[in-house]
């Protein structure tokens, strides 16, 4: 063949013209294979003709694609369960959505390996505009973009096997760790696109839910006290809410209680389990008893505390919390249920008594200067109550409330930095 186009210059022109026609049905053809390389998802099959992680070596696959750049933006057919019909979606998109085989939930474990290059090449190639993010933002039929999906996992049935979700588990978090180093997703893609939410949605194992979900949290930490804004059973819902609702799973409900203990240790992270209510009025623990019980509950609440802050425990490297402050959020922050303030006077009935030196100090008219006097005000029911309502909270009346809420998360991200860098 190298000979026959070494002369080509000097064959007659109808010669030229045949071997012009040859080559151009051999772009055709190869282009149409190339294309069917990157579509083609059905890899159980005996006529799979699409990508193999075992067979095809990256660069082999990128040469391929940057000699037909246009198919990376070209629409393949996928049918609409929905609307009994078909939709067009980029391959890519295609890779990432699971799709059922014989009842069970499948992704192709074969082609996942490519998504990172393919979303690359999108990027660079400039074939999709710049929201697309080389094709990993636009959506097919359901509503989920590719992001979407890895966060989502694959629903597990009756019929499947743990090999599958796991393969497809460590691929998924595999694309999401590479997603996140080449900058092709950014932490306020957890937010845009509700991935924490998406993370909860299936119950595909609690290891595999957990890895996902500790994933966009240790990213994105304000994700945990971040009520989801929709209508309808998830509205104002917060992770912990989620894990109870919908996985119905106490180990997971641990991790995340853990979570947020490790990120924000000083008050915030405990007052999580009683934060924002759904729409049965239910705060986190309140849902939590009534799935798995109270005793359950307060052993899975009462063990992660004292692992989280055990003297023992270095690898945590987190500050104590502080019951008083924690006591004080409880009672002054509306989102948080009464409930939350009366956990911390279980645990630490001296709350009130550490409260009352510190208005005396304020207030010297009020309490005496005597520690005796002090002391004999504790012992006088009535008494501790009015101290507890009216004690001053070292906040000017002009304060504005969102600054001081901000000033408050910045306080405790410092603590997750901290935490964060401990981790790596």
């Amino acid at each position: 063949m190298s000979s026959l186009l070494a002369i080509y210059g000097q064959l007659p022109i109808l010669v030229r013209e045949k071997i012009d026609e040859q080559v151009d049905n051999v772009l055709v053809h190869t282009k149409a294979t190339v294309r069917l390389l990157i579509t083609d998802m059905n890899y159980t099959s005996d006529t799979y003709q699409g990508l193999d992680g075992d067979r095809d070596a990256q660069d082999e696959v990128e040469t391929a694609v940057r000699f037909f750049p246009g198919i990376l933006s070209k629409k393949c057919m996928i049918y609409n369960e929905y609307d009994d019909d078909v939709e067009r979606i980029y391959p890519i998109l295609k890779i990432a959505k699971p799709f059922s085989i014989d009842g069970c939930s499948r992704c192709n474990i074969k082609a996942l390996p490519f998504l990172i290059l393919l979303a690359r090449l999108g990027t660079e190639i400039g074939h999709f505009k710049e929201e697309e993010i080389g094709g990993l933002v636009p959506t097919h039929y359901q509503g989920y973009n590719v992001m979407e999906h890895l966060a989502h996992g694959i629903h597990r049935t009756i019929n499947d096997t743990t090999e599958h979700q796991q393969l497809v588990h460590n691929l998924f978090r595999v694309v999401l760790q590479q997603l996140k180093e080449i900058g092709l997703m950014e932490k306020d893609d957890i937010l845009k696109y509700d991935l924490v939410r998406h993370a909860c949605c299936y119950d595909d194992g609690s290891n595999y839910t957990e890895s996902r979900l500790r994933f966009f949290i240790d990213w994105d930490p304000a994700s945990l006290s971040r009520p989801i804004e929709c209508e309808g059973v998830w509205s104002g819902t917060l992770p912990l809410h989620r894990v109870i609702i919908y996985n119905c799973n106490i180990q997971l409900f641990q991790s995340v209680f853990k979570a947020g203990i490790m990120h924000f240790p000083k008050k915030k992270g405990m007052c999580l389990l009683f934060t924002n209510k759904d729409i049965f009025d239910r705060t986190p623990f309140k849902a939590a008893c009534e799935q798995f019980g109270r005793d359950k509950v307060m052993k899975v609440v009462e063990n992660t505390i004292a692992d989280c802050y055990s003297d023992n425990n270095n690898n945590n490297n987190i500050i104590p919390y502080n019951p008083v402050d924690a006591f004080l959020t409880a009672v002054l922050d509306k989102n948080i249920h009464l409930d939350c303030a009366y956990f911390f006077l279980r645990r630490h009935p001296d709350i009130l008594k550490k409260l009352v030196p510190s208005s005396a100090e304020n207030d010297e008219g009020i309490t005496g200067t005597n520690d005796n006097i002090n002391t004999g005000l504790l012992k006088n029911t009535t008494a501790i109550a009015t101290v507890a309502v009216t004690v001053p909270v070292p906040i000017p009346a002009t304060t504005n409330p969102k600054k001081r809420k901000r000033n408050e998360d910045e306080d405790e991200d410092d603590i997750n930095d901290g935490y964060k860098n401990n981790k790596k």
